[in-house]
């Protein structure tokens, strides 16, 4: 079982791996015997947990990278393969949010969100699927979308939402696309998580009721996480592709949200 679920030695490249759910990631899967590609804009950020991974015993190189700047992505991408060799897992992590409603949401906020959450994950998945194609490699893309690509609630997040919506959507197109090539997609779309895209709405009454309406009645832990990531980053997922994988306790079920 244990073989099973193993990334020992994949090469696993994860966008947005600064904070968050990429830093919580980069050091799960590190510790697991993976061989990170951390990508992200802010290098002292990845750097030091590249030092802090390295002191554990794990492999993670930190790469510089804002995938808004899509002339520079696949250069980023040969720079990985020659560090750590061919890529076995992608995680499309990266995302920013507005949190302003629709009629305070700006066209510069419209294109931020847009251009990170969507286009940026579709460019990086452009350029390493290409790679795995031209290097006859079996891979997995793992899409991190969002419980709000199906849940929406009045004055929420309309461009956050509609890039998360799109990210699922593509995640379906994209498995399409790659079956044949033997690249498997499939996407984990999580819940409420305390982090540090979010972490101002905790402290609101927002938060409270939102907590109320999830079935399991708590928020996210980061480590809920982990079952779904080594599944998609693994061979256990070898007959798995087109997936969305919903770590939410449920609140993608509860049509009474708000």
């Amino acid at each position: 079982m244990e073989t099973l679920f193993s990334v020992k030695d994949k090469v696993i490249l994860i966008t947005g791996a600064s904070s968050g759910l990429g830093h919580h990631f980069t050091k799960t899967l590190a510790k697991a015997g993976a061989k990170v590609a951390m990508v992200a804009r802010r290098f002292d950020r990845i750097k030091a947990i590249s030092i802090e991974v390295s002191q554990d015993g794990g492999v993670a190189i930190p790469f510089t990278l804002d995938i808004t700047q899509t002339s520079d992505i696949k250069n980023v991408v040969k720079e990985i393969e020659d560090q750590l060799g061919q890529i076995d897992v992608l995680v499309n992590n990266a995302g920013v949010d507005a949190r302003k409603n629709i009629f305070e949401t700006t066209d510069e906020d419209w294109t931020k969100v847009i251009d990170t959450n969507l286009k940026g994950l579709v460019m990086v998945t452009q350029a390493v699927a290409a790679r795995m194609i031209e290097n006859k490699k079996t891979g997995s893309i793992i899409n991190i979308s969002s419980v709000s690509d199906i849940l929406g609630f009045k004055g929420g997040n309309p461009a956050y939402m509609m890039s998360k919506a799109g990210v699922s959507h593509f995640n379906h197109l994209l498995a399409l696309e790659l079956a044949s090539s033997n690249i498997r997609v499939n996407a984990i779309a999580p819940g409420v998580y305390r982090t540090e895209i979010n972490d101002d709405l905790f402290d609101t009454d927002l938060s409270k009721v939102l907590e109320s309406k999830v079935p399991l009645l708590r928020f996210g832990n980061l480590g809920d996480l982990d079952g779904a990531l080594f599944l998609l980053c693994s061979d256990a997922s070898r007959y798995m592709t087109g997936t969305i994988i919903r770590v939410d306790g449920g609140l993608g079920i509860n049509k009474l949200i708000l």
